[in-house]
């Protein structure tokens, strides 16, 4: 199973990922709640496809950015 670790916060978070839409974010209604000043509500959604393995990650316009392996990706743009 794969496992996503949050680092850079006042205490590291590590969550075993499900097959499809995970959100992220400091709002109890995310599947991973992360109660941190520096994540943003409704933070970043990761999703895990079941065919193949392969996964997703989407910033969801946070104020801090979303980053993976330090590198910063791209917001979603609203439409």
């Amino acid at each position: 199973m794969l496992r996503y670790i949050l680092r850079g916060t006042n205490q590291p978070f590590e969550y075993e990922l499900h097959t499809g839409l995970n959100t992220v974010g400091r709002n109890p209604e995310n599947h991973f709640r992360i109660p941190e000043a520096s994540v943003s509500s409704f933070h970043a959604e990761i999703t895990v496809l079941e065919s193949d393995g392969s996964v997703t990650v989407r910033d969801l316009q946070s104020t801090n950015g979303t980053f993976i392996n330090e590198a910063q990706i791209a917001p979603e743009k609203e439409t």
